[in-house]
Protein backbone atom coordinates (compact mmCIF):
# COMPACT_ATOMS: atom_id res chain seq x y z
CA UNK A 1 0.00 0.00 0.00
CA UNK A 2 2.67 2.35 0.84
CA UNK A 3 4.40 2.08 -2.28
CA UNK A 4 1.35 2.47 -4.38
CA UNK A 5 0.59 5.65 -2.77
CA UNK A 6 4.56 6.63 -2.97
CA UNK A 7 4.03 5.98 -7.02
CA UNK A 8 0.70 7.59 -7.27
CA UNK A 9 1.97 10.50 -5.19
CA UNK A 10 5.19 10.98 -7.86
CA UNK A 11 2.93 10.77 -10.84
CA UNK A 12 0.36 12.78 -9.25
CA UNK A 13 3.78 15.33 -8.53
CA UNK A 14 5.15 15.17 -11.86
CA UNK A 15 1.96 15.93 -14.05
CA UNK A 16 0.94 18.94 -11.86
CA UNK A 17 4.10 20.77 -11.29
CA UNK A 18 3.66 21.51 -15.17
CA UNK A 19 -0.46 21.67 -15.88
CA UNK A 20 -0.05 24.77 -12.90
CA UNK A 21 2.40 26.12 -14.40
CA UNK A 22 0.83 25.94 -18.15
CA UNK A 23 -1.98 26.80 -16.65
CA UNK A 24 -0.49 30.15 -14.89
CA UNK A 25 0.44 31.25 -18.07
CA UNK A 26 -2.23 30.56 -20.58
CA UNK A 27 -4.65 31.81 -17.63
CA UNK A 28 -6.79 28.55 -18.48
CA UNK A 29 -8.15 28.15 -14.91
CA UNK A 30 -11.24 28.88 -16.02
CA UNK A 31 -10.61 25.19 -17.90
CA UNK A 32 -9.30 23.15 -14.40
CA UNK A 33 -12.90 24.54 -12.57
CA UNK A 34 -15.44 23.81 -15.94
CA UNK A 35 -13.71 20.43 -16.40
CA UNK A 36 -13.66 19.78 -12.60
CA UNK A 37 -17.33 20.26 -12.18
CA UNK A 38 -18.01 18.74 -15.56
CA UNK A 39 -16.22 15.44 -14.42
CA UNK A 40 -18.43 15.53 -11.05
CA UNK A 41 -21.61 16.40 -12.88
CA UNK A 42 -21.19 12.97 -15.17
CA UNK A 43 -20.82 10.78 -12.80
CA UNK A 44 -23.41 11.90 -11.01
CA UNK A 45 -25.51 11.11 -13.95
CA UNK A 46 -23.61 8.01 -14.36
CA UNK A 47 -24.32 6.84 -10.70
CA UNK A 48 -28.19 7.46 -11.60
CA UNK A 49 -28.65 5.54 -14.44
CA UNK A 50 -26.92 2.39 -12.65
CA UNK A 51 -29.23 3.04 -9.85
CA UNK A 52 -32.12 3.73 -12.45
CA UNK A 53 -31.53 0.06 -14.00
CA UNK A 54 -29.51 -1.99 -11.79
CA UNK A 55 -25.60 -2.49 -12.77
CA UNK A 56 -22.60 -1.94 -10.70
CA UNK A 57 -20.38 0.43 -11.63
CA UNK A 58 -16.55 -0.64 -11.78
CA UNK A 59 -13.66 1.76 -12.05
CA UNK A 60 -13.56 1.63 -16.02
CA UNK A 61 -17.30 3.05 -16.26
CA UNK A 62 -15.81 6.04 -14.19
CA UNK A 63 -13.09 6.43 -16.52
CA UNK A 64 -14.38 6.15 -19.35
CA UNK A 65 -17.20 8.58 -18.75
CA UNK A 66 -14.79 11.17 -17.16
CA UNK A 67 -12.21 10.55 -20.71
CA UNK A 68 -15.63 11.00 -22.68
CA UNK A 69 -16.56 14.19 -20.94
CA UNK A 70 -13.40 15.78 -20.59
CA UNK A 71 -12.96 15.35 -24.53
CA UNK A 72 -16.18 16.27 -25.36
CA UNK A 73 -15.80 19.57 -22.41
CA UNK A 74 -12.04 20.55 -23.68
CA UNK A 75 -12.60 20.65 -27.44
CA UNK A 76 -16.34 23.05 -27.01
CA UNK A 77 -13.94 25.03 -24.60
CA UNK A 78 -11.25 24.86 -26.93
CA UNK A 79 -13.47 26.51 -29.63
CA UNK A 80 -15.25 29.41 -27.31
CA UNK A 81 -12.03 30.34 -26.32
CA UNK A 82 -11.15 30.92 -29.87
CA UNK A 83 -13.91 33.76 -29.74
CA UNK A 84 -13.07 35.30 -26.91
CA UNK A 85 -15.86 34.67 -24.87
CA UNK A 86 -14.22 32.25 -22.40
CA UNK A 87 -15.53 33.66 -18.33
CA UNK A 88 -19.08 33.79 -19.87
CA UNK A 89 -19.68 30.70 -21.16
CA UNK A 90 -17.27 29.37 -18.46
CA UNK A 91 -19.33 30.73 -16.02
CA UNK A 92 -22.69 29.02 -17.68
CA UNK A 93 -20.69 25.57 -17.52
CA UNK A 94 -20.04 25.92 -13.82
CA UNK A 95 -23.17 26.42 -13.13
CA UNK A 96 -24.96 24.20 -14.97
CA UNK A 97 -23.06 21.50 -14.11
CA UNK A 98 -22.54 22.05 -10.43
CA UNK A 99 -26.72 22.31 -10.91
CA UNK A 100 -26.50 18.74 -12.20
CA UNK A 101 -24.82 17.26 -10.31
CA UNK A 102 -26.69 18.70 -7.03
CA UNK A 103 -29.95 17.39 -8.61
CA UNK A 104 -28.67 13.98 -9.25
CA UNK A 105 -26.88 13.16 -6.07
CA UNK A 106 -30.01 13.69 -4.30
CA UNK A 107 -31.63 11.18 -6.19
CA UNK A 108 -29.23 8.69 -5.86
CA UNK A 109 -29.40 6.52 -2.30
CA UNK A 110 -27.34 6.84 0.79
CA UNK A 111 -24.56 4.01 -0.66
CA UNK A 112 -24.10 6.52 -3.79
CA UNK A 113 -24.07 9.53 -2.45
CA UNK A 114 -21.39 7.99 0.22
CA UNK A 115 -19.21 7.16 -3.60
CA UNK A 116 -19.94 10.21 -5.04
CA UNK A 117 -18.42 12.38 -1.73
CA UNK A 118 -15.26 10.14 -2.14
CA UNK A 119 -14.83 12.77 -5.71
CA UNK A 120 -15.08 15.92 -3.55
CA UNK A 121 -12.92 15.05 -0.41
CA UNK A 122 -10.95 12.13 -2.25
CA UNK A 123 -8.36 9.76 -0.43
CA UNK A 124 -5.62 9.19 -2.10
CA UNK A 125 -5.51 5.62 0.38
CA UNK A 126 -8.10 4.20 -1.73
CA UNK A 127 -7.04 3.56 -5.08
CA UNK A 128 -7.14 0.44 -6.84
CA UNK A 129 -4.15 -1.16 -9.17
CA UNK A 130 -6.75 -0.37 -11.85
CA UNK A 131 -6.85 3.15 -10.82
CA UNK A 132 -2.91 3.36 -10.58
CA UNK A 133 -2.16 1.94 -14.19
CA UNK A 134 -4.43 3.79 -16.12
CA UNK A 135 -2.94 6.85 -14.07
CA UNK A 136 0.66 6.24 -14.81
CA UNK A 137 -0.46 5.55 -18.43
CA UNK A 138 -1.95 9.02 -18.55
CA UNK A 139 0.73 11.03 -16.48
CA UNK A 140 3.68 9.35 -18.78
CA UNK A 141 1.74 10.33 -21.94
CA UNK A 142 1.16 13.69 -20.80
CA UNK A 143 4.71 14.34 -19.31
CA UNK A 144 6.06 12.99 -22.36
CA UNK A 145 3.93 15.57 -24.75
CA UNK A 146 4.74 18.25 -21.95
CA UNK A 147 8.40 17.96 -22.77
CA UNK A 148 7.99 17.14 -26.24
CA UNK A 149 6.35 20.54 -27.15
CA UNK A 150 8.38 22.36 -24.14
CA UNK A 151 8.87 25.82 -26.28
CA UNK A 152 5.99 25.80 -28.50
CA UNK A 153 3.75 25.25 -25.09
CA UNK A 154 5.39 28.10 -23.63
CA UNK A 155 4.68 30.18 -26.66
CA UNK A 156 1.42 29.51 -26.95
CA UNK A 157 0.24 30.02 -23.06
CA UNK A 158 2.38 33.44 -23.24
CA UNK A 159 1.35 34.63 -26.75
CA UNK A 160 -1.36 32.81 -28.46
CA UNK A 161 -2.15 34.93 -31.53
CA UNK A 162 2.20 35.58 -32.30
CA UNK A 163 1.98 31.70 -32.48
CA UNK A 164 -0.34 31.89 -35.04
CA UNK A 165 1.68 33.89 -37.14
CA UNK A 166 4.75 31.68 -36.71
CA UNK A 167 3.43 29.72 -38.55
CA UNK A 168 3.63 26.36 -36.16
CA UNK A 169 0.28 25.24 -35.75
CA UNK A 170 -0.65 26.75 -32.84
CA UNK A 171 -4.95 25.89 -33.20
CA UNK A 172 -3.76 22.15 -33.00
CA UNK A 173 -1.03 22.57 -29.88
CA UNK A 174 -3.53 24.40 -28.40
CA UNK A 175 -6.09 21.87 -28.13
CA UNK A 176 -3.38 19.26 -27.34
CA UNK A 177 -2.34 21.34 -23.87
CA UNK A 178 -5.80 21.88 -23.00
CA UNK A 179 -6.47 18.06 -23.20
CA UNK A 180 -3.50 17.29 -21.12
CA UNK A 181 -4.78 19.82 -18.59
CA UNK A 182 -7.89 18.75 -18.93
CA UNK A 183 -6.67 14.82 -18.51
CA UNK A 184 -4.63 15.84 -15.20
CA UNK A 185 -7.77 17.19 -13.92
CA UNK A 186 -9.78 14.57 -13.91
CA UNK A 187 -7.17 12.50 -12.43
CA UNK A 188 -6.37 14.79 -9.35
CA UNK A 189 -10.64 14.68 -9.07
CA UNK A 190 -10.37 10.70 -9.22
CA UNK A 191 -7.75 10.29 -6.67
CA UNK A 192 -7.49 13.42 -4.18
CA UNK A 193 -11.01 14.97 -4.80
CA UNK A 194 -12.65 17.84 -6.28
CA UNK A 195 -11.73 20.46 -3.34
CA UNK A 196 -8.06 19.57 -3.39
CA UNK A 197 -7.81 19.37 -7.20
CA UNK A 198 -8.08 23.53 -7.23
CA UNK A 199 -5.04 23.97 -4.78
CA UNK A 200 -2.39 21.27 -6.97
CA UNK A 201 -3.20 22.30 -9.97
CA UNK A 202 -4.17 26.31 -9.60
CA UNK A 203 -2.18 27.45 -6.53
CA UNK A 204 1.35 26.71 -6.91
CA UNK A 205 1.27 27.91 -10.32
CA UNK A 206 -0.42 31.00 -9.94
CA UNK A 207 1.60 32.39 -6.58
CA UNK A 208 4.72 30.98 -8.33
CA UNK A 209 4.14 33.08 -11.49
CA UNK A 210 3.92 35.92 -9.62
CA UNK A 211 7.25 35.21 -7.28
CA UNK A 212 9.12 35.81 -10.98
CA UNK A 213 11.11 32.50 -10.99
CA UNK A 214 12.11 30.81 -13.90
CA UNK A 215 9.80 28.69 -16.15
CA UNK A 216 12.10 25.67 -15.42
CA UNK A 217 12.51 26.23 -11.74
CA UNK A 218 8.37 26.93 -11.50
CA UNK A 219 7.87 23.72 -12.60
CA UNK A 220 10.32 21.63 -10.51
CA UNK A 221 9.54 23.69 -7.54
CA UNK A 222 5.52 23.23 -8.35
CA UNK A 223 6.23 19.45 -8.54
CA UNK A 224 7.77 19.29 -5.13
CA UNK A 225 5.44 21.45 -3.33
CA UNK A 226 2.42 18.98 -4.45
CA UNK A 227 4.79 15.97 -3.85
CA UNK A 228 5.92 16.61 -0.38
CA UNK A 229 1.91 17.88 0.60
CA UNK A 230 0.79 14.55 -0.72
CA UNK A 231 3.16 12.58 1.25
CA UNK A 232 2.77 14.62 4.52
CA UNK A 233 -0.46 14.65 4.27
CA UNK A 234 -0.74 10.53 4.01
CA UNK A 235 1.47 10.39 7.23
CA UNK A 236 0.07 12.67 9.39
CA UNK A 237 -3.59 11.13 8.59
CA UNK A 238 -2.07 7.85 10.23
CA UNK A 239 -1.30 9.32 13.63
CA UNK A 240 -4.25 12.06 13.06
CA UNK A 241 -7.86 10.82 12.37
CA UNK A 242 -8.53 13.42 9.99
CA UNK A 243 -8.35 13.09 5.69
CA UNK A 244 -5.50 13.63 4.39
CA UNK A 245 -6.85 15.35 1.45
CA UNK A 246 -8.02 18.57 3.45
CA UNK A 247 -3.99 18.38 4.96
CA UNK A 248 -2.46 18.42 1.90
CA UNK A 249 -5.09 20.95 0.45
CA UNK A 250 -3.89 23.40 3.48
CA UNK A 251 0.00 22.38 3.10
CA UNK A 252 -0.03 23.04 -0.99
CA UNK A 253 -1.45 26.66 0.29
CA UNK A 254 1.14 27.17 2.53
CA UNK A 255 4.44 26.08 1.08
CA UNK A 256 3.19 28.16 -2.16
CA UNK A 257 3.36 31.19 -0.35
CA UNK A 258 6.67 31.22 0.67
CA UNK A 259 8.61 32.25 -2.44
CA UNK A 260 5.16 35.00 -2.76
CA UNK A 261 5.81 36.21 0.26
CA UNK A 262 9.50 36.46 0.28
CA UNK A 263 9.18 38.11 -3.33
CA UNK A 264 6.70 40.73 -1.59
CA UNK A 265 9.09 40.90 1.43
CA UNK A 266 12.37 41.62 -0.62
CA UNK A 267 10.26 44.44 -2.80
Amino acid sequence: MLGEVLLLSLFIALTSGFTTSYAAFSRSEFLIVTVAHSALAGLSVLYYISYIFGFQVSSMHEWLMLVLLTTVVCLAVGRIREHGEKELISAVIFALTLSIAALFMALLPGNLIARMWNFLTGSILLVTHLDLLIVSVISLVTCSLYTFFYREFLLISYDYEYALSTGIPARLLNYILSMLISLITIVCVYTVGLFVTYSILMIPGTLLSRARLRTNSMIVLSSAIVLLSLLTSVLLSSYVPVPPSGLCGIIVCVLSLVPYLARIIRT
